[in-house]
């Protein structure tokens, strides 16, 4: 008997050391869009994560990296168009929502939006 409860132990660590393990594979989409239902994080174009944000001090960038760089490496500006930068953001906010993370303000949303509309691709 206990050695049925042990082997089931260390078979559900096994588990979850492997889906804990595929955690952190970076921004490029991997096993977090998996993780994520395989939605934008899955698709976000290749683009350079690691060059510096345009007016990388501008209160929308700040706002653009606090928010949209808690769970994932944020996507460079020109990822999408102006049009898609609005659904994103919008998905990305009900996905805070229901993660109860903390979600910007209307003000912020705006600025974020903003800022990502003028330097997108």
């Amino acid at each position: 008997m206990v050695w049925k409860q042990l082997i089931a132990v260390l078979s559900m660590a096994v588990v979850l050391g492997g889906a804990l393990a595929g955690c952190d594979q970076g921004s490029s989409g991997g096993h977090m869009g998996q993780m994520m239902g395989g939605g934008m994080m899955g698709r976000i174009p290749a683009g350079d994560n690691d060059a510096p944000l345009p007016e990388a001090h501008s209160p929308g960038a700040k706002l653009f990296q606090q928010y949209c760089g808690r769970c994932h490496a944020p996507p460079t500006p020109t990822a999408h168009s102006a049009q898609e930068w609005l659904a994103v953001v919008a998905r990305m906010k009900q996905h805070m929502v229901t993660q109860a993370a903390a979600v910007p303000d209307t003000e912020q949303l705006q600025e974020i939006i903003a800022y990502l509309q003028r330097h997108a691709g």
